[in-house]
Order: C-alpha cells, then sequence, then structure tokens
C-alpha cells in the first residue's frame, strides 16, 4: 500500500513495472535484490484478488448477454481474449450446443501443444494473457482450466491461489511488455495463443484494448503478418471531442507501426468506429 501511494497511482501493472526496474537497477549496481521478489508475487497476489472482488457473480450475467457474446464471437475466426475475466469463458460454455467454438482444451481440462488443428468452419478462442480460468503445473508446466460447471470457477481459482499444490494462476501480470511477454513464454498455452496472433493474417477487429506502451507486444504481434490486410479499431468515443478523437487514433496509428523490421499495419488500412456500435460494446450488454 505504501509503494502504491509513493507512486500515486492504483495501476497494479505499473507498479510491477516500477519494482522489475527496481531489480535491474539494484543488479547493475550488485545491490541486494532477495526483497523485490517476494513484493513483486505480493503485488501480483493482490492483482488477483483485487479482479476477484470486482469479478462480476455468475448469477448477475444475463443469459441474453451471454448469448449475444458467443454469438459474437462465433462469427470470427479466432477470438483472443487479453482480459483475465471470464465472461468469455462463460459466455462460450454456455453456448456450446449452439456454437462452434474451442479453446485447446480438447479434454476438457487440460492443453495439449501436440493437438492443436481445428476442424474447418470452428471458430478458435484464445487466451494470450491468461485468464482466471486458466493454471498451470509449476513443476510439469502442464495447463489447463478449472471445469465449467464442476462448482464456482472464481473460488476454484483462489483456492488454487493459497493451495500448497503445484497449480498456480495463469495470468500474465508483468509490468510492462517485456516482462509480459518473458510471462507468455514460460507457458505453452500462452506462447502458442501468442503465436497464433502473430500468425493472424485475416481483417481483424480491436475491440476494448488500448495498445498502451505496456501492450506494445500485442500490437506488434498483430502488425506482424498485417500489411495486406485491414484493421478496424473500435474507440470508446464518450464525451471526446473531435481533436480528443484525432489524437486517440493517431495513438493507434502509432501503436500498430509494427516492430521496425518491416512489419507494420498501413495507415490507410487502419478504420475507426464507435466501439458502441459493436455487438460486444453495445450498453445492453451491461450487467
Amino acid at each position: 500500500a505504501d509503494l502504491f501511494d509513493r507512486l500515486d497511482t492504483e495501476n497494479f501493472e505499473f507498479v510491477l513495472g516500477r519494482l522489475v526496474e527496481a531489480r535491474e537497477v539494484l543488479e547493475a549496481v550488485q545491490r541486494g535484490t532477495a526483497w523485490i521478489d517476494p513484493l513483486y508475487e505480493e503485488v501480483r497476489t493482490a492483482l488477483f484478488a483485487a479482479v476477484r472482488q470486482v469479478h462480476v457473480p455468475y448469477e448477475s450475467l444475463r443469459e441474453s448477454a451471454k448469448t449475444d457474446y458467443a454469438a459474437a464471437m462465433n462469427d470470427c475466426s479466432s477470438v483472443f481474449v487479453l482480459n483475465y475475466d471470464l465472461i468469455a469463458y462463460w459466455s462460450h460454455m454456455a453456448r456450446l450446443a449452439e456454437t462452434k467454438m474451442v479453446d485447446f482444451m480438447f479434454d476438457g481440462e487440460h492443453f495439449d501443444p501436440g493437438n492443436t488443428d481445428v476442424w474447418s468452419g470452428y471458430t478458435e478462442i484464445l487466451y494470450p494473457h491468461g485468464g482466471l480460468h486458466l493454471w498451470q503445473d509449476v513443476r510439469t508446466g502442464v495447463a489447463g482450466k478449472y471445469r465449467y460447471g464442476s462448482g464456482n470457477i472464481l473460488e476454484q481459482a483462489e483456492a488454487g491461489l493459497s493451495a500448497s499444490g503445484t497449480r498456480a494462476p495463469l495470468l500474465v501480470s508483468g509490468g510492462n511488455a517485456t516482462e509480459k511477454m518473458s510471462l507468455i513464454q514460460q507457458s505453452a498455452l500462452l506462447a502458442f495463443a501468442y503465436q497464433r496472433l502473430v500468425a493472424n493474417t485475416a481483417p481483424t477487429v480491436i475491440l476494448g484494448v488500448s495498445l498502451q506502451e505496456t501492450d506494445s507486444h500485442i500490437a506488434d504481434a498483430i502488425a506482424a503478418n498485417m500489411r495486406s490486410s485491414h484493421v478496424a479499431v473500435g474507440v470508446h468515443v464518450g464525451s471526446m471531442d473531435a481533436d480528443a478523437l484525432d489524437a486517440e487514433r493517431e495513438r493507434y496509428r502509432v501503436a500498430l507501426r509494427g516492430d521496425g523490421n518491416g512489419s507494420r499495419v498501413k495507415r490507410a488500412d487502419i478504420q475507426f468506429f464507435d466501439s458502441s456500435t459493436h455487438p460486444l460494446g453495445s450498453p445492453t450488454m451491461r450487467c
């Protein structure tokens, strides 16, 4: 709490980023860093607890919202979920009989890197930053998910965090893009999801993702193979005036410039729209 106060922020990832930088500085001047890692883990744990505390309860998520969410995902070839919440997962699982979507847990619980073929006509659902329903065995590296319908997933995930077993929550909560990429590469499931995003060449919609500097790895992945395709960016217009909208559009254009190795989305191929006009951004989706 003192650290958050001193840095004058409520952003967990900002604090995590400063701790990463502090470790690097101390290592450079050959000073002890043993105290940093436990504090870093405390902040990550607090982030998980905060998400757990504010997450919408399952019973508050209307059936119509799950139906609309699943239908919107089902219309895509691939969906990359970058937040930690369970809305996409709940909607997917609640509409299995009506949709054609896969999350690569083909046995219902575990991810097998050797079994990633997708049937024609199915939508891929991927979580490059992990999720509240995902776990990884710290001993074996095996990743999986808490089963939908086998109890409250939020309670299962919280119990998994505090248990003495070897399963740990699979959440990418690093403070900057470099730290996040390091965490992604430590998980076969997340690395697979990220590479799927890098390989994407289909016209792409970006919704609810700000692409700030802390997510530059995501922007680079989107730009990697999109030089001859189109990107549509949903902007939360709200009360923004014309100048603010122009600045926001330009910020996205800069973010999608790519990694400097010739990978970039052409400015003319980036379109913008009011996010409230998208099925998932509609005010009717609010709980």
